[in-house]
């Protein structure tokens, strides 16, 4: 696109020399007006090379608006009522849910029907487009017959589109009335709306009808469990003033202990992403344990005791939920009936509504109590002994690789100094032969001669039209023994030479030096799209073919920038570097050689300019490089802490709440 940019502007400077000798074939190829006009066309070329960029940028603003469009037209959900409550005191209100109604998917209007429509339609019509050109080229290539059977056989199976059928509201009919202080047990059967009522409290579902009031602060315990790549006490603090008796307090309550003991570094112990050197009993502590170092005053606890063994179950009812948690509000879904003794009242909840709650006495219509299993000593003791086993290999896992340390996630290596020159040979390595180099090469000389040939060749004509117009003058005065007569061109053989010949020559030198830039552009861009494919299939490979250590060690971001960030530079940007880089050398180049041998005397002022351009490129170049650098190492963080966890946390969630 650049070339062709560029070109147009070698075009136009012909069409204008060409129509001016036709127009005004009296006056000849003045030097005034054809190198001035010459260089007006030339200061084109800086705003004609921003036209593609432009459009680009065009593109993707777009789309980004496009986006953002849908984005601000999204249905909005109704806050929850904070103020309504006040400051609840104990066996007070403190969360309140009246004729509630919810739903996670709202109902389609029909505009949006229509729109779904119509983009299923595009995406079909696009999808037969491409399967058409895939048969084409497979018919070209004779890599595989199609006959007209078999393509009407994919058309069949797509089949008739399935009409639109809302599913009805999430939750209905929700009446809830939670006093300060007490203990609130809901269980009820599998994907019966437990996760859904609390998200109703929390606010992240869609209200059809009714209110929802509350006082106070919140923490949740989601049922997949959330864990940042820090420390155990980071996880645990969550960016809160760290009070060690409050921390130590918070530790034993959530039976974690024990496994600060066994952990090689203790609470500085680093956990991985996602928690891989923890087990899932750890992982589900240490998140229990970062919403009760909050000191909130209500516990919204989605089933933590599930990811438990029975005899930690146990002491997490005894020493957290009726320990340090006994005088706040606490919702705590559980599918473990044999701790619904302990509850101040019980909610069952089957098929989006609650069916019954107060005591065990009053809902034990709704619940399986011979489901109620009673441990016995010698289970309790094989569940503990499993336990401490899982735990301690999770931690062996961590000493084996930062033993003393804590540390498990290593850091980002980053290059210093000048970039060697194997980097540039990997790249056009990757290119695939050496021939292909030589003769890029071989285009950019080839080129650059005829754009400089454009040059010269007008220079010849002028000074050959000058000269003949200034021998007619002198004929026409008959003072030829004083006229001035400018010099003739180089070559005697052109020394008066048709119109037509000067002029063909030079629409040819232009036509030709374009369509060379447009095939060296294109060249060079094909090659570089085939070096990224190599390059980024053997990083595909390289990656899935690590170790699981590799992993453990190498943070998500850090992959992720290097499949995204870098790739997108690689695939866009490098190939424009190196073009542009090149293409600016030879410019610069055949410029000099025709100046210096035109003008000798201007290569003494060529050698102090290349010493000032060096310093200038010494000094200005380690700086970028060293900026270029931090910028892609302090990516991988952002990439993985922004844009992949707590968007993969938000969708795990609302994925577990759904089917809930």
């Amino acid at each position: 696109m650049i070339a062709i940019v560029l070109g147009s502007s070698v075009i136009s400077a012909v069409v204008t020399f060409s129509v001016y000798v036709e127009l005004y074939p009296s006056e000849g190829l003045d030097p005034e007006n054809i190198f001035v006009a010459s260089i007006l066309i030339n200061i084109l070329r800086g705003p004609l090379t921003q036209i593609p960029e432009a459009i680009t940028a065009y593109v993707r603003i777009k789309q980004s608006f496009r986006r953002m469009e849908e984005l601000l037209e999204c249905e909005e959900m109704a806050p929850v009522d904070t103020e309504t409550l006040g400051d609840a005191k104990h066996g007070e209100t403190t969360l309140l849910i009246t004729n509630g109604t919810f739903v996670w998917d709202l109902e389609k209007t029909a505009e949006q029907l229509e729109k779904e429509k119509k983009q299923k339609d595009e995406e079909k019509e696009k999808k037969k487009q491409e399967d058409k050109k895939k048969e084409k080229d497979d018919v070209k290539n004779k890599k595989k017959e199609y006959t007209s059977d078999n393509a009407g056989s994919v058309t069949a199976e797509e089949g008739p589109d399935v009409p639109y059928v809302w599913s009805g509201p999430t939750l209905k009919n929700i009446n809830l009335d939670i006093k300060k202080g007490e203990l609130v047990m809901i269980t009820g059967r599998v994907g019966s709306g437990k996760s859904s009522l609390l998200a109703a409290i929390l606010g992240e579902i869609n209200m059809l009808d009714g209110h929802v009031s509350r006082s106070g602060t919140i923490a949740y315990v989601p049922q997949s469990c959330w864990i940042r790549n820090a420390s155990i006490k980071d996880n645990v603090t969550f960016s809160t003033p760290f009070d060690r008796t409050k921390f130590d307090a918070t530790l034993k309550a959530c039976v974690l202990d024990i496994d600060i003991q066994i952990l090689p570094a203790g609470e500085d112990t680093e956990i991985g992403e996602r928690g891989i050197n923890l087990s899932g009993g750890q992982k589900a502590r240490v998140q229990l344990a970062r919403a009760v170092y909050t000191g909130a005053n209500i516990f919204l606890l989605d089933d933590p005791l599930s990811a438990v063994d029975t005899h930690v179950a146990r002491r997490l009812m005894d020493e957290c939920v009726l320990g340090v948690l006994k005088n706040v509000t606490r919702v705590l879904v559980t599918h473990q009936v044999q701790f619904l003794t302990h509850a101040d009242r019980i909610i069952v909840v089957d098929d989006g509504q609650i069916v019954a709650q107060g005591s065990l006495e009053d809902v034990k219509e709704h619940i399986d109590i011979t489901a109620l299993h009673h441990v016995t000593a010698e289970e309790n003791e094989i569940n503990a002994a499993e336990s401490n086993a899982e735990d301690q290999k999770a931690a062996d896992s961590v000493g084996e690789k930062g033993r003393g340390k804590g540390t498990l996630v290593t850091e980002e290596d980053r290059d210093k100094g000048a970039v060697g020159m194997q980097v540039y040979f990997i790249y056009f390595k990757a290119w695939g032969h050496w021939v292909h180099v030589l003769l890029l090469i071989l285009l950019y000389i080839v080129t650059q001669t005829c754009t400089e040939g454009t040059e010269v060749w007008l220079a010849w004509w002028t000074m050959d039209v000058t000269r003949s117009i200034q021998q007619d003058e002198c004929k026409a005065t008959d003072v030829s023994h004083s006229c001035e007569i400018a010099d003739p061109p180089p070559i005697k053989e052109l020394i008066g030479s048709p119109k037509a010949l000067w002029n063909w020559v030079y629409v040819m030198l232009a036509i030709v030096s374009v369509i060379l830039s447009a095939i060296r552009g294109i060249y060079f861009q094909t090659r570089g799209v085939k070096a990224s494919r190599r390059m980024v299939r053997k990083l595909v490979h390289s990656v899935l073919g690590g170790t699981m250590a590799f992993f453990d060690v190498t943070p998500s971001g850090r992959i992720l920038n290097r499949f995204s960030a870098d790739t997108d530079r690689l695939d866009t940007q490098l190939a424009n570097v190196f073009e542009n880089y090149l293409a600016i050398t030879a410019s610069i180049g055949g410029a000099l050689i025709v100046v210096c041998v035109l003008l000798p005397l201007f290569t003494i002022p060529v050698v102090p300019l290349a010493i000032l351009y060096k310093l200038t490129e010494i000094y200005f170049t380690p700086t970028a490089r060293e900026l270029q650098r931090l910028e892609a190492v302090s990516r991988s963080p952002m990439v993985r802490s922004v844009f992949f966890f707590f968007t993969l946390a938000f969708l795990n969630e609302l994925v577990t709440c759904v089917l809930d």
